[in-house]
């Protein structure tokens, strides 16, 4: 049911977009899908980047409380996936968000002039030298900006979208090679690299447990659920990943659709976004205490 309403939901938007529109309906339409992908893309990374971070986390509480240590230290508790990684992650997703913002708004004619002026804009913020990306995508949003200047004169959405595709392809394959396309590229190398140290922890743990008394035999048997637990994790890790790279993909094929005016395909690949993210949002409510 979750799905069938969040598809009903993507739709009550399109149609609203439908009925304020003056000229371009079905610009406008197409463009508020997108956006709405977009959303659904981003919280989906919102949650992996959070489940690798949650998760690694109470392991390494584990490990400190089952000591000796003498103190604590910030760095006996790094993050997978750092902040400023993420930070260049928001950096993209708020990029895109404002060129769909942008054409969302190009409802008539006279709207022309200032959706040139924001996609102007948007094209200078990508060249700015401090601005940070996912290191993959970095070179297609360059060309992205290009794109963008090239397009900010058209008068319809449709038409901009339909300049851009492209461009917007490469973001949307940068994106997804920056997340990787296997668990030996990316971030989830990044995150598998990681869960190996986390496992090598947990076996000096049972290592290092010594006789054969019940109380070392409780020992082993906690130690043990712990690198069965881990091993999980780091699984539904890897696979939250890959499904975010899927997801970016499939934005790209929604953005392609509707610059073709096919706003049925475009709500299609939506909807499978929607639906991946509703497999995060169970996974991660199921893993709560």
């Amino acid at each position: 049911m979750m799905r069938v309403d969040r598809s009903a939901a993507v739709l009550l938007v399109v149609l609203g977009l439908a009925a304020c529109a003056t000229p371009g309906p079905i610009l406008t339409e197409n463009v508020g899908t997108i956006r709405a992908g977009l959303g659904e893309v981003r919280e989906q990374s919102a949650l992996a980047f959070s489940n690798v971070n949650d998760t690694a986390l109470q392991i390494d509480i584990a490990r400190i409380v089952q000591g000796p240590a003498p103190n604590l230290r910030e760095e006996d508790f790094p993050l997978a996936i750092g902040d400023e990684e993420r930070a260049k992650w928001s950096n993209a997703f708020d990029v895109l968000d404002d060129y769909l913002a942008a054409l969302q708004t190009l409802v008539a004619p006279e709207r022309a002039a200032a959706t040139s002026t924001q996609l102007d804009g948007i094209a200078n913020h990508l060249r700015r030298a401090n601005l940070q990306l996912p290191g993959a995508a970095t070179a297609a949003f360059s060309t992205f900006a290009g794109a963008l200047v090239q397009a900010k004169e058209e008068r319809t959405a449709t038409t901009i979208m339909r300049r851009v595709d492209p461009a917007f392809q490469e973001v949307m394959a940068g994106m997804a090679d920056a997340i990787g396309r296997d668990d030996k590229s990316g971030l989830r190398q990044t995150v598998r690299l990681y869960w190996q140290g986390k496992l090598a922890d947990v076996r000096a743990s049972y290592v290092a447990i010594t006789g054969t008394d019940a109380a070392a035999t409780d020992r082993r048997r906690t130690v043990v659920g712990q690198f069965a637990k881990t091993m999980r994790d780091r699984d539904a890790d890897l696979r939250d990943l890959a499904a975010m790279r899927t997801s970016m993909l499939a934005l790209g094929a929604a953005h392609t659709a509707a610059a073709k005016g096919s706003s049925g395909d475009a709500l299609f690949w939506i909807g499978r976004i929607g639906g991946w993210l509703d497999d995060i949002k169970t996974r991660t409510a199921a893993a709560k205490p």
